[in-house]
């Protein structure tokens, strides 16, 4: 948590860090020099860890975490999301409320699409999950609880039973957005998780969606685009899943829809795979 809160070293200097020297702690017995030299940081920020930057910080944070009953889970936790883990820019703490063992499934399927869901994306996202809850009772449906094709999913998962998971843009335990607090507390309350990897002291900005997308895309094995326009947020999270060599699956639609304008164009471009059905997913 300490090493989150040091000036200008950023998730993937830490994930760099970790990868050398092996965990945190090892990471502040270094000297100054050997981390200026032998991990090559920039002056600054070497001086900063040999100094102990972020050590009050993740005290106050640790605090924090446990009056609002949020779990704080590093990199080398073993209930660390098993997927993310492989990711190269993955955030090094995450936060959560609720069970984050979730992310432990063998059959994790992110679904993402826009917020402007037409009544057919609707029901097309509520009949492939269901139809893959029937197939897996161990399914966890993974979104970012925003309006339209993220709420359907989260919903649909609660209706068929089975655990789903939200990454937020922000910290905990607000929710973003706050309209889905009732939301949120039902997926908890049914073994799901709320989860970010913002810390409290995060000013919101509005700047967290897109990187948030990143982690929507890495915890899952799959990614299903339900609806997208051409240039909608569910794009970049495709963007990331492609990286990561996830499987990415899309929901044709019509061709007069704007709405499917972004799906269409990722099955048209072989991004995508197109699927009508729950054996198809799977």
């Amino acid at each position: 948590v300490a090493l989150t809160f040091v000036p200008g070293l950023g998730t993937r200097g830490i994930s760099h860090l970790t990868d050398i020297y092996g965990n945190a702690e090892a990471i502040y017995s270094a000297s100054e020099h050997h981390l200026a030299t032998f991990a090559e940081l920039r002056g600054d920020i070497a001086a900063s860890i040999a100094q102990r930057a972020g050590y009050s910080d993740a005290e106050r944070e640790l605090c924090y975490c446990d009056k609002h009953n949020i779990t704080a889970t590093s990199y080398h936790d073993a209930l660390y999301p098993a997927l993310l883990r492989e990711v190269a820019d993955r955030p090094h703490i995450v936060y959560s409320l609720g069970d984050i063992g979730a992310l432990q499934s063998e059959h994790i399927l992110s679904v993402v699409g826009t917020r402007r869901i037409s009544p057919y994306g609707q029901s097309a996202c509520v009949r492939l999950i269901e139809e893959l809850a029937e197939m897996f009772p161990d399914l966890v449906v993974v979104s970012g609880l925003a309006f339209g094709a993220d709420a359907t999913a989260h919903h649909a998962a609660l209706a068929a039973k089975v655990k789903t998971v939200a990454v937020i843009p922000s910290k905990l335990p607000d929710i973003t957005p706050a309209q889905h607090k009732r939301l949120a507390e039902d997926i908890v309350e049914q073994g799901g998780a709320i989860i970010s990897e913002l810390n409290s002291q995060t000013k919101q900005n509005g700047a967290y969606y897109i990187p948030r997308n990143r982690i929507i895309a890495g915890v899952a094995e799959g990614l299903l685009v339900v609806e997208s326009p051409s240039n909608g947020g569910s794009l970049s999270t495709a963007k990331a899943a492609d990286a990561y060599s996830r499987t990415i699956m899309a929901v044709p639609g019509r061709i007069t829809d704007s709405r499917s304008e972004g799906t269409n164009h990722l099955i048209k471009t072989n991004v995508a795979q197109l699927v009508t059905s729950a054996e198809d997913i799977a």
